[in-house]
């Protein structure tokens, strides 16, 4: 089925979970040009972009998705992750971030403004963990603050904190350069790790549970 969109994004994500971004990417740019108009696809696509490290084609890509839809949360978050992987947080800081609060955070202190970032961390993580939040990534959001500014429990906890609300891991959104200063720490390594363990176990347990209710 060479043009089939769904065919194509499959085997994209199939490949970012086995770690072959680029083949993945391939996929993920196929599915874009059978249709360039889905803005999921194009979403997908940029993330794949992301956890690839080719921050040209996502930020291009988050612009574009941006044009097509000004209030698009997911793509003006994808747009400023793009923007503040590629050096530029003055761009990043220029979008309306609303709930992405922890993005603001993460631009703020690489454009050296150190204490704002800290008072708009604090203020949102006092907020979710009161559990007010519109989005799970939210957390992830949280998570990849904490590991920008080198905090690698931190990064583990938050993602923790959001694992409890929904078993998800986005592949992407660990391997993109948003958790680069924590990726090699024992900490976070090991702590993702367990965390992993964890929601497959729960998983599991769910498909068990489940039976031949899932066929």
């Amino acid at each position: 089925m060479p043009g089939s969109v769904s065919v194509h994004m499959t085997t994209a994500h199939a490949l970012e979970h086995l770690g072959k971004w680029q083949s993945a990417l391939q996929q993920a740019r196929r599915a874009l040009e059978l249709d360039p108009l889905s803005i999921g696809v194009r979403h997908s696509a940029i993330t794949i972009a992301l956890g690839a490290r080719d921050y040209d084609f996502a930020l291009e890509e988050a612009r574009r998705a941006r044009e097509f839809d000004p209030s698009d949360q997911v793509g003006i978050v994808l747009l400023a992750y793009a923007d503040l992987l590629k050096g530029d947080p003055a761009a990043c800081l220029a979008l309306p971030l609303g709930p992405w609060a922890a993005t603001r955070a993460m631009c703020l202190h690489s454009a050296g403004k150190t204490e704002e970032a800290r008072a708009v961390g604090d203020s949102l993580g006092a907020q979710l963990d009161a559990g007010r939040y519109l989005t799970i990534h939210q957390f992830a959001d949280m998570a990849a603050y904490r590991a920008w500014i080198g905090d690698a429990g931190g990064a583990v906890a938050w993602m923790e904190k959001g694992a409890r609300h929904s078993p998800m891991l986005h592949f992407w959104h660990l391997d993109s350069g948003l958790f680069d200063r924590v990726k090699e720490d024992p900490v976070f390594a090991d702590g993702i790790g367990r965390l992993r363990a964890q929601i497959r176990g729960r998983l599991d347990t769910a498909r068990r549970e489940l039976g031949g209710r899932l066929e």
